[in-house]
């Protein structure tokens, strides 16, 4: 028979019983995704015990608790004259509506001409998140502050999923340095707390990873479950913005790549031949040129309309392109770069794509407050080189897809940029797995000058927290 609560511990339930009610009626969203993130993390700390598992809960725990808190300040920020709701950026704030408008148009309530056509307008703005947030007001009622808290959850689901595949290559030292670094970056803290795609985007480049690792250590299930699981990321990540299912498969193909060649020193070798044989006769091929030219040159052109938008942007191609050159083929001849001029322009795009926004060129308070972060991104970079390459020594699969996930950010994202901001924004799709790999960099760097405990054998991680 059930035990019945004390009649010391009445009032107590009772209050708890309220507040549930309370919370569930002024959002039910929420309370849906803080059982979510109770089950999650549960099932993150599963099979883990001593003090790493304090330590994961309270990370996990610390984190939630700064993105409810920065979640839960939103309604009283609004000016209830200009605005029934607010969010932390003006992209958000759009999506929050567009997505109501699709609601209301679902269930047939009126809306305006303007914002019916803004609501399915195909080109600014447009992404299937639109349509995740509109089914979610379908089901739980207009939720402006609610989404942004799935918006949290689907962030700490994705860094729960790469922690725990970190953990079984790396190490549990190594993953939760990675884990933590993913929690609290500060721009990446941002994305998680807006209704914007960022958080959707991390969780499906994070399955692609897990299910890369998947197809190659896993029995035949688990295979099988891991194609259809990369097959479905890389589609969806297609949905959501332009060039992200190009991330996720060259990714995962470049990662796959990489691992394999890697594995016998006569491979590396074959490799690099068969490149350097490849690239000389490309060089050499006239439709090769012609193919490489254009789309050096389609990324100029998107660079230069990156730059001349507001905000501050940063400089690829030579100088003489930012005083007034038209890049549309009506109002003069079509716009073209030498190929002195084209490999300068990619160099220096590869270049900027880490180092801006740089620290010494900061003209504002808003540059000033991102400079602390930027030594964080410096720091982090030159750790995930030594944890990449200490990686393909330690664990070559895990380490060759990361590696796979950040190079094809950076040949998607760094020549199509040109705006600090969204350069940052973009970044950040990728930062998470340079993060986790220097938490292992980390790791093993402070090996070298701090006598660590000899990592345990798999059977034995949990009694070495003890």
């Amino acid at each position: 028979m059930r035990s019945q609560p004390s009649a010391s511990h009445q009032p107590f339930v009772i209050l708890a019983a309220v507040l549930a009610g309370v919370a569930y009626t002024l959002s039910p969203l929420t309370v849906v995704c803080l059982i979510w993130m109770a089950g999650l993390f549960r099932w993150t700390a599963r099979d883990i015990d001593g003090r790493e598992r304090h330590w994961l809960l309270a990370a996990l725990g610390a984190a939630l608790a700064l993105r409810m808190m920065a979640i839960g300040v939103l309604p009283f920020l609004v000016d209830p004259q200009r605005q029934s709701y607010t969010s932390y950026f003006g992209d958000a704030q759009y999506a929050i509506q567009r997505s109501i408008w699709i609601r209301n148009i679902f269930l047939g309530i009126p809306v305006g001409s303007r914002d019916y056509i803004e609501a399915f307008e195909p080109q600014f703005g447009w992404s299937a998140y639109n349509y995740v947030l509109a089914f979610l007001h379908v089901l739980f009622g207009r939720s402006p502050y609610g989404v942004a808290v799935f918006s949290a959850a689907l962030f700490l689901t994705a860094a729960s999923l790469l922690y725990r595949c970190c953990r079984r290559a790396f190490g549990p030292l190594a993953a939760f340095a990675g884990l933590a670094g993913v929690l609290f970056m500060p721009s990446v803290f941002a994305w998680s707390v807006v209704p914007l795609k960022e958080a959707m985007q991390f969780l499906l480049l994070t399955t692609a990873v897990v299910a890369s690792v998947g197809v190659v250590q896993g029995r035949w299930p688990v295979k099988v479950s891991s194609v259809a699981a990369l097959a479905f990321a890389i589609a969806m990540s297609g949905t959501l913005r332009s060039g992200a299912a190009a991330i996720a498969a060259a990714g995962a193909g470049a990662g796959a790549v990489l691992w394999a060649t890697t594995r016998r020193t006569a491979l590396v070798a074959v490799t690099f031949v068969l490149v350097a044989c490849g690239v000389a006769v490309g060089a050499r091929t006239v439709y090769v040129q012609k193919a490489l030219a254009a789309g050096v040159r389609d990324a100029a052109i998107r660079h230069l309309g990156h730059a001349r938008s507001p905000g501050a942007y940063y400089r690829l191609v030579d100088d003489k392109y930012y005083a007034g050159v038209s890049t549309d083929p009506v109002d003069g001849p079509p716009f073209a770069l030498t190929p002195g001029e084209g490999t300068r322009f990619l160099i220096r795009s590869v270049v900027m794509f880490f180092a801006q926004p740089l620290p010494w060129a900061a003209d504002s308070m808003k540059w000033l407050a991102l400079i602390p972060q930027q030594v964080l991104w410096y720091g982090a970079v030159l750790l995930a080189i030594a944890g990449g390459i200490r990686g393909m020594w330690r664990q070559p699969l895990l380490a060759s897809v990361l590696a796979g996930m950040i190079a094809a950010g950076v040949v998607v994202v760094a020549p199509n940029s040109g705006n600090i901001g969204t350069l940052i924004r973009h970044r950040d799709m990728i930062v998470p797995f340079v993060l986790v790999l220097a938490g292992f960099g980390g790791v093993t760097v402070a090996g070298r000058f701090v006598a660590l405990p000899a990592r345990p054998r798999p059977e034995k991680v949990v009694a070495s927290w003890r």
